[in-house]
């Protein structure tokens, strides 16, 4: 019973915070050679630029990476070890585990449709025995989340067929604030992230450096009461997150515009969800989203266009 499982999830936040080839004719030539052109002509038939695909290695790598901290790899029915294929990395919420957030936010049932890799890794066990990401800068957990994540892109890259031009990072909660970290500490590889009902991990914005625009879509529940959509005690809120964001990728911060509402949960009915985009002005083609999720909390009831519309804004962009 899919609605007993999302009751089931505890997202609870930590406190505070082709040149085409030439027509090649057969000119005037002495009888001997012509032979020598239908050589010519096989070879290359054979090694024809116009399909770049073909000089590459086919990659079938393993569906469990990581070593000893394992993450699993959904694996869509058409790839074909050639086609450079998008890469998707979901991160769960605090006290929750890959598995639980699938089922959640139902990425890997889009995989074969949107024909996309996805990552499904865990965090580990901080100091209560919770599971979490280290995503806060100022923790005092010592675990290297940002280094486990980017060690699992380096081997998806080295051992699957990725398109390194389109990856990106979806969170939930402690994911997305986890999201937003590599977003800031490793955007030469991230082309966009989802964050949802998540803030920002830095005490001191300036701390948060791109170095490339990324793409970014916020959506958070107005409602919320463990992440709350409002700024409270000076921490910024959906809001402000999302400007900071327009303001990193240089987009104009006064040409936002205001996009059809959108229909992503069960309740309440409608299009209960609205839309504010910034893509005026903004670096390299990205883009910043927010998207409202009208009376709703941490964990809504998510109906099939959540992951359907989530999946194409991100795959819409790439570097």
């Amino acid at each position: 019973d899919n609605s007993l499982l999302k009751r089931s999830l505890l997202f609870d936040e930590k406190p505070s915070h082709q040149r085409p080839r030439e027509s090649m004719k057969m000119k005037d030539s002495p009888p001997l050679s012509r032979p020598l052109w239908g050589l010519c002509l096989l070879v290359a038939a054979c090694s024809s630029p116009s399909d770049e695909d073909s000089a590459l290695t086919p990659k079938f790598g393993s569906e469990t990476i990581g070593g000893d901290r394992p993450a699993r790899v959904i694996v869509p029915a058409g790839y074909d070890g050639i086609t450079p294929t998008p890469l998707l990395f979901l991160l769960h919420g605090y006290t929750a585990n890959a598995a639980l957030q699938d089922a959640y936010f139902r990425l890997s049932v889009r995989a074969d449709e949107d024909g996309f890799l996805l990552v499904l890794p865990d965090g580990t066990l901080d100091s209560t025995g919770t599971t979490f990401w280290n995503s806060y800068t100022a923790s005092s957990e010592t675990v290297d989340d940002v280094g486990y994540l980017i060690g699992l892109l380096d081997e998806m890259e080295e051992t699957w067929q990725v398109d390194s031009s389109r990856v990106y990072f979806l969170g939930h909660s402690n994911g997305g604030y986890m999201s937003y970290r590599m977003a800031c500490e490793h955007a030469e590889r991230i082309t966009g992230i989802l964050n949802f009902a998540g803030l920002s991990p830095y005490l001191i914005e300036d701390n948060c450096q791109p170095t490339e625009p990324v793409s970014i879509l916020h959506a958070h529940g107005e409602t919320d009461e463990r992440v709350p959509y409002e700024s409270v005690d000076g921490w910024p809120g959906a809001q402000e997150v999302a400007e900071l964001w327009v303001d990193r990728n240089g987009c104009d911060s006064d040409a936002g515009t205001v996009g059809e509402p959108i229909d992503l949960v069960d309740f309440p009915e409608g299009n209960e969800t609205s839309v504010q985009n910034w893509t005026s002005g903004c670096l390299n083609d990205s883009r910043v989203s927010l998207w409202t999720i009208e009376s709703t909390g941490h964990t809504p009831y998510f109906n099939d266009n959540w992951s359907r519309s989530v999946v194409a804004w991100l795959l819409e962009h790439s570097k």
